[in-house]
């Protein structure tokens, strides 16, 4: 939970929603054991793969306030979201019925 409450994940959403479109910060807040589940449930796929990588990059901020040098920027993590998602276009992660289904490229 630290992970979400934290200000510079807290931060990262913030400066994201500029770019991406995210769930509103209400649903960001612990509601009982399983609210990353609904949260998730609750999405659609392409923005459900954004929640995802938006608590990955969370983590790496905070592993390294924790850990590292503390010197992270959030500025830094919004470029580094936007060049993955030009990378790994999200339209092409597999839809939530799709999983474990082979994947064929489009023709």
């Amino acid at each position: 939970m630290r992970l979400v409450s934290c200000t510079k994940s807290r931060a990262l959403r913030h400066e994201m929603r500029k770019v991406w479109e995210l769930p509103p910060e209400s649903s960001f807040r612990y509601t009982g054991p399983d609210w990353l589940q609904l949260l998730l449930n609750s999405t659609p796929d392409v923005m459900r793969a954004k929640v995802l990588l938006l608590l990955w990059r969370g983590w790496h901020l905070r592993d390294d306030c924790v850990h590292g040098k503390g010197k992270e920027t959030i500025w830094q993590s919004v470029k580094f979201l936007q060049n993955y998602e030009e990378e790994v276009p999200l339209s092409f992660l597999p839809l939530s019925s799709e999983i474990g289904k082979e994947i064929r490229p489009p023709a």
